[in-house]
């Protein structure tokens, strides 16, 4: 091989090195920002959905047996407002949890949720009307009966932030993951552009050296 050609294979080497490893950042950091976006556009956002359904569903279960023992009729109209307010609350957040679905898993984690939620405000419906007629102790049987309908949604909620949470941890692994393979692959790559300039610049310098020695002969 000619020293022109050897000179013009360890530029070519260089730049298609060099090409590689832009490449491989590229895709690196496209890899990692995606998955620390992730966290900030869907993880996040459905955790706080999913928290203030919480909060207002606690409200509910305390309001309504506020209102079962109270005797006070101002209290009672103040109460129905607050809870038709906070199940209303609860309504809003499970319609826009459906923005951030992330598979068909959390779907159906959403639509199970809904489901109880329909039936445990029926159960509010009947402690409401049996407070407002006064029968305490019949409300509050309701409400001991409904523990197991408030568990269940407690349970789901729970279940659903769980989901998510390790939804997070998994996006972060896999960024993780991505980083140290492509670091690999960049030294891997360094190394083989090193030592292909090596070989081809100490055989240029080789060739040169001698074809000087020989023209020095003459």
């Amino acid at each position: 091989m000619s020293i022109a050609k050897r000179l013009t294979a360890l530029i070519a080497a260089s730049i298609a090195c060099l090409l590689l490893l832009s490449g491989l950042s590229h895709y690196q950091m496209n890899t990692v920002y995606n998955a620390a976006n992730f966290g900030n556009e869907n993880s996040v956002p459905s955790m706080q959905i999913l928290n203030k359904a919480t909060i207002s569903f606690f409200q509910v279960r305390t309001k309504i047996m506020t209102h079962a023992v109270s005797h006070s009729p101002k209290l009672k109209i103040e109460l129905d407002t607050a809870i038709a307010q906070e199940i209303e609350n609860l309504d809003k957040d499970l319609k826009n949890y459906e923005s951030v679905l992330y598979n068909e898993q959390d779907k159906r984690l959403l639509e199970a949720e809904k489901a109880t939620l329909i039936d445990y405000k029926k159960l509010v419906q009947s402690v409401l009307e049996l407070s407002w007629d006064y029968e305490q102790e019949n409300a509050l049987k309701a409400i001991a009966t409904g523990e197991v309908l408030a568990k269940k949604l407690t349970d789901q909620f729970q279940e659903h932030m769980k989901f998510n949470e390790e939804l997070g941890k998994k996006e972060a692994g896999e960024a993780a993951r991505t980083k140290r393979t492509s670091s690999m692959i960049s030294l891997a790559v360094l190394l083989c552009a090193l030592a292909a300039s090596l070989i081809i610049g100490i055989s240029t310098v080789r060739s040169l050296s001698t074809r000087i020695a020989q023209a020095n002969l003459l």
